[in-house]
């Protein structure tokens, strides 16, 4: 079986997330409303980064500081869990007619999955210290550890080990597949900050409304991509299985 192409799986990509637009959008409600609140008080009482006194101004925010760094961290474990919620929901949407069961699914496996985010970032990071087209290799190796993590329910490195034996073979054809897809991300975000930005004056507000959004439709837009293409590489696998015996 052949994988499908960047403009096949992005159509596909599209007509999933208008199919259950609705969930998506509870799944990942709370992070996308916690990301708004803070960027828009992060913009409104942060101090600007090149101020000569950042770190003066910042201390002196008291409670303020406090408030941010708590919401940050919480903001951080939820958004951990709605990225959990969503892989599950996009794997087998008919098993969660709920966000509230996806999330309630999703929050047993918190651990395993941060587990295997950080193994892959520290690889991917040492890659790029070593060079850079060694980090990139890596980093399309390790693209579907998630993937393998909660779905296989592989843990550790045992997790990365699987995402890599679906990419070799299949490299080029993988990385092609995820460059389109990031570089119509990051147009997508672009394009969409910068209407925001000149439909409102009110740069804290601004910030937030755009995190909120964004948060809203690309979110699950860039769970959905990459698990279709999962589910061809786990396919093409089966296939040359089936005709290898």
């Amino acid at each position: 079986m052949s994988l499908r192409s960047p403009l096949e799986l992005l159509n596909d990509t599209i007509s999933f997330y208008n199919a259950h637009a609705k969930t998506y959008a509870l799944i990942v409600l709370v992070p996308a409303i916690l990301g708004g609140i803070l960027s828009y008080l992060s913009e409104r009482y942060l101090p600007p980064e090149e101020s000569a006194a950042f770190f003066t101004e910042l201390v002196a925010l008291g409670s303020t500081l406090w408030i941010l760094l708590s919401g940050l961290i919480l903001g951080g474990i939820v958004s951990i869990i709605a990225c959990i919620a969503l892989i599950f929901f996009t794997a087998d949407p008919s098993r969660y007619p709920s966000a509230a069961s996806a999330y309630s699914h999703a929050k047993t496996y918190f651990f395993p999955y941060l587990f295997v985010g950080l193994l892959t970032g520290l690889a991917i990071m040492g890659g790029m210290i070593l060079l850079i087209v060694p980090g990139i290799v890596i980093a399309v190796w390790f693209a579907f550890s998630q993937y393998t993590c909660l779905l296989e329910e592989k843990n550790g490195f045992e997790a990365l080990r699987a995402s890599r034996t679906l990419v070799v073979g299949r490299w080029g054809a993988v990385f092609t597949r995820l460059l389109v897809f990031v570089a119509i991300y990051i147009l997508a975000t672009f394009a969409f900050m910068s209407i925001i930005d000149q439909a409102i004056s009110d740069d804290a507000l601004s910030a937030g409304l755009s995190n909120l959004l964004l948060v809203i439709v690309l979110t699950p837009i860039s769970t959905i991509y990459p698990y279709l293409l999962y589910k061809d590489l786990k396919a093409a696998d089966a296939t040359n299985a089936s005709s290898a015996s």
